[in-house]
């Protein structure tokens, strides 16, 4: 039995214990890296290089440059549109979500009875599929019967249609960013947002 232990302890097939730790870390993420290849990066790539071919998903690709590209910049008003749009989606909604969750953040730090509930509260609407916050809002922003044009009409003001308005949808969209916001500082209620204390620093010695 002895002499069989040490014939095994000598295998050269046996991994080391770092070796065994990476080989499990690979394992537990391959689930992610197979997933993040398959949907996201080989089809991104497979997307560029279609993007320089006239290709209409039945016949063979034909290869054209550049070409669509340059139809897209010089004939297409709706990119330029698009780009604008995104770049005001962008500026409006991007320091709403910064400024709304710094104080989300800080609200949830505070000492206050139930604690832990207002942080799961806050960070449930993170966790609802995308097809449930859609129906939601399109309900809560209707201009039949919505939520927010009856508490307006309660007040005498008209509502108007939020979702279908030209001057009023992009900023219904940004303030609809802000549903999942409480997921994104769920990890800063972790750690107090309290000011670090240094140790004070020794005295200088003369040399």
């Amino acid at each position: 039995m002895a002499g069989m232990s040490a014939r095994i302890r000598r295998s050269p097939f046996r991994l080391s214990q770092t070796a065994q730790e990476e080989v499990a870390g690979w394992l537990f993420a391959s689930p992610w890296i197979i997933g993040f290849l398959g949907l996201t990066a080989i089809p991104m790539a497979a997307s560029l290089v279609l993007s320089f071919t006239n290709y209409d998903m039945f016949l063979t690709p034909k290869w054209v440059g550049v070409q669509n590209y340059v139809r897209l910049a010089a004939q297409d008003n709706l990119v330029w549109h698009s780009l604008k749009v995104t770049t005001v989606f962008a500026l409006i909604s991007v320091p709403l979500n910064l400024v709304f969750g710094f104080l989300l953040a800080l609200l949830l730090n505070q000492n206050i009875t139930g604690l832990s509930i207002w942080r799961t509260i806050f960070y449930l609407p993170s966790v609802i599929t995308g097809i449930s916050v859609m129906i939601l809002w399109m309900l809560i922003l209707s201009p039949q019967y919505g939520m927010v044009n009856a508490m307006l009409a309660r007040i005498g003001i008209a509502g108007p249609n939020w979702l279908g308005s030209p001057q009023w949808a992009l900023l219904s969209l940004a303030l609809m960013s802000l549903w999942g916001v409480g997921g994104g500082v769920r990890a800063s209620t972790t750690t107090p947002l309290a000011p670090v204390t240094l140790p004070p620093a020794a005295p200088a010695r003369r040399l």
